[in-house]
């Protein structure tokens, strides 16, 4: 089944209208994300070709095909590959998709680059991250959100209660507050359902 070459390689522009998905591609695109496929294309051009066969049918860019459409684009980029057997055509589509997902992050060097980004004012969730993923890294202000634990409590005279930290914002709930959100959900409850609040606020902001 293998190939055991490397494929010769030649770019070439074809009709979007002309390009034909596959019906049985797996690999879902939701709204939200071919939006983010699109803002990328715009912002940076269309830097990865789609993957087609002698037939015109996507082998590999469904998502980019769906992004060109809403940006109305009447040609893409695409390499033809018309050594694949039916059998690796439809295997090839399946690791296109999957061999991506294996890889990881180096989060300090992940936090390193989104921190150095966001402060020469690049959009963010133009790289597919969404507000949640980088308030994981980076403040509102781009502080690195402070400790695992977003509790503590509060302490002095005629002071009770509990601090929620959230990069460079803090939520002060007094005892009694607190104690009624406990009583509906578990302490983590409360800092996810506070956390939600601040990055719904962040966003609307």
């Amino acid at each position: 089944m293998g190939y055991g070459g490397v494929a010769k390689i030649k770019v070439i522009k074809k009709r979007v209208e002309e390009l034909i998905p596959y019906s049985r591609n797996s690999r879902t695109h939701s709204d939200a994300q071919v939006a983010q496929i699109a803002a990328s294309i715009r912002e940076f051009g269309f830097m990865n070709p789609v993957l087609v066969d002698a037939e015109n049918n996507i082998i590999a860019g469904h998502g980019r095909v769906l992004a060109a459409r809403k940006l109305g684009l009447e040609e893409v980029p695409c390499v033809l590959h018309d050594h694949l057997t039916e059998t690796q055509r439809k295997a090839y589509i399946l690791a296109d998709n999957r061999l991506a997902l294996n890889a990881g992050w180096d989060d300090e060097l992940l936090k390193l680059e989104l921190q150095e980004l966001n402060a020469d004012g690049v959009d963010l969730e133009k790289l597919g991250f969404i507000l949640e993923d980088f308030c994981d890294y980076i403040g509102h202000d781009g502080d690195e959100k402070s400790g695992a634990s977003p509790w503590e409590r509060m302490s002095g005279e005629g002071v009770n209660g509990v601090v929620f930290s959230f990069g460079s914002i803090t939520a002060k709930l007094s005892d009694e507050v607190y104690a009624e959100f406990e009583a509906r959900v578990p302490e983590q409850g409360v800092a996810e359902w506070i956390e939600a609040m601040i990055v719904n606020a962040l966003r609307d902001s």
